[in-house]
């Protein structure tokens, strides 16, 4: 569907050596999302697909449209979003918003502790193509999806805060804490737990810190201290 798109714009455009790692990016930070994909196509006449998908990384703004023979939610992706946004009940609003303070994913529980997010609301989420559950069990939230969240997010500064405070509690209180497992006769079991929270864990880390919240930066660190050590990081 790229290709097909981009060359209406670019007859010559075609997958090189060059081109096809881009393309695949780009398919990716989108979810594979038909308007999107489409509104993507769009820049290959000023854009490398490799600039493309850096740009999308940056923000969801790149995916809008000038045309005006197309209906206003889908001259853009934040229009589709807003739509998306817009159907949601103030509770799943409130859950979908705070659920862009992970990365790399997360658990149920986690869910519950950092976003008040029960399993049906989670799944009424997912029923909406607003959130994913992958085969570990685990859910992710797409990536522009999780920008266009944030930006709701960040538009109430308290309760924004407040969120960021109880993932970073949890992930450096409770997750962080599984350290202590590492030295017992399940220790890569626990490693890989761990492992698999590490941009949680990160992020949940750098936040601390731009807080100066020493309280839990100080009752974390032999713990985190721990994992870096024991993964040579």
């Amino acid at each position: 569907l790229l290709v097909q798109r981009a060359r209406r714009l670019c007859p010559d455009f075609a997958l090189t050596p060059a081109t096809p790692s881009g393309v695949v990016q780009v398919v990716r930070l989108v979810a594979g999302h038909p308007l999107a994909i489409e509104l993507a196509a769009a820049w290959v006449a000023s854009m490398t697909p490799a600039e493309i998908a850096n740009e999308l990384v940056r923000g969801i703004d790149l995916l809008a449209s000038a045309a005006r023979n197309i209906p206003a939610r889908h001259r853009s992706m934040r229009a589709t979003y807003r739509v998306s946004w817009e159907h949601l009940r103030p509770a799943e609003q409130a859950a979908q918003q705070a659920l862009a303070v992970f990365r790399g994913g997360f658990t149920r529980d986690a869910a519950a502790q950092v976003s008040d997010a029960s399993p049906r609301m989670l799944q009424t989420l997912i029923d909406q193509s607003l959130l994913a559950r992958v085969s570990d069990g685990r859910y992710e939230l797409h990536e522009l999806l999780r920008q266009f969240a944030a930006e709701q997010l960040a538009g109430d500064p308290q309760v924004d805060a407040q969120v960021r405070m109880r993932h970073a509690v949890y992930y450096l209180d409770r997750i962080a804490g599984q350290v202590a497992d590492i030295v017992g006769p399940h220790g890569q079991t626990a490693l890989r737990s761990i492992d698999q929270e590490l941009g949680n864990l990160q992020a949940a880390w750098d936040w601390a810190v731009a807080q100066g919240d020493l309280a839990l930066i100080y009752r974390a660190l032999p713990n985190v201290g721990a994992y870096y050590l024991q993964r040579s990081r």
